[in-house]
């Protein structure tokens, strides 16, 4: 078995899930301690919520912080999908 194949372009056309495993630490920074954090804007979107007037929330990062605040995840929706909600 070659651990190189996970990053070959011609596996990554066919199917992009071994290459976003590979990288799911990295993108939702749990390999350095929660690197990543939720901004204002994900801030303001949890305060819309507490005030009852958030409906929906799309989003096109695939991060997962969205699911980290306080928001329903059914008011989520995930545009390109999420690797934070991934199993």
């Amino acid at each position: 078995y070659d651990p190189t194949t996970v990053v070959s372009w011609s596996l990554f056309r066919e199917n992009q899930f071994p290459y976003l495993e590979l990288r799911r630490p990295f993108i939702l920074g749990l390999n350095q301690e929660k690197k990543w954090k939720p901004t204002l804007a994900h801030f303001f979107l949890d305060t819309l919520e507490k005030k009852g007037v958030l409906s929906r929330v799309y989003t096109q990062n695939i991060d997962g912080l969205d699911y980290q605040m306080d928001i329903p995840h059914e008011k989520i929706v995930p545009c390109h999908g999420s690797l934070g909600s991934a199993s």
